[in-house]
């Protein structure tokens, strides 16, 4: 090897020109047009494909991106009005709840009034039934308290 680089270097010129040289160029030449249309052009044609399908993605994602946000959107206004509505229609349940509760409340009330009046009147009316039936025998029923008391007949001499 060093043989050979000492030779070119010896010689003065480092590419000799021969027919070697017009043979290979030849090959390449002949290589060139036979990988031309079998290889080469399949090549750029697959590869612009491939561009054309990786644009086309984009674009795709690049669409649904944007309808997403829309849907989105769509999604989180929607979901505001429903909230809205709720929050009214829990307005709405809270005070006929509310209504509810004081008429039980009040009816309750009012049952109680009336049952205590009731009672009251019962009361006073067998209180009153008692006085009377013990009216005419105050006279001997406070007699016969004072002679357990006193333990001597209050009407006699003393």
């Amino acid at each position: 090897m060093f043989a050979a680089i000492s030779l070119a270097a010896s010689s003065g010129s480092i590419i000799d020109l021969d027919f070697t040289l017009a043979v290979q160029l030849l090959l390449f030449l002949g290589l060139f047009l036979i990988l031309r249309p079998l290889l080469f052009r399949r090549l750029v044609r697959l590869f612009a494909a491939r561009e054309e399908s990786i644009e086309g993605a984009t674009k795709e994602a690049k669409r649904m991106e944007q309808e997403s946000r829309s849907k989105t959107a769509a999604y989180e206004e929607a979901m505001k009005r429903v909230r809205a509505e709720a929050a009214v229609e829990r307005e709405v349940l809270k005070t006929e709840g509310a209504k509810a509760a004081a008429s039980v409340v009040s009816t309750a009330r009012d049952n109680a009034t009336r049952h205590l009046e009731e009672g009251k009147r019962r009361i006073a009316d067998e209180a009153q039934s008692l006085r009377a039936q013990l009216a005419p025998r105050t006279k001997e029923l406070a007699a016969d308290l004072a002679r357990k008391l006193l333990g001597r007949d209050p009407g006699g001499a003393a």
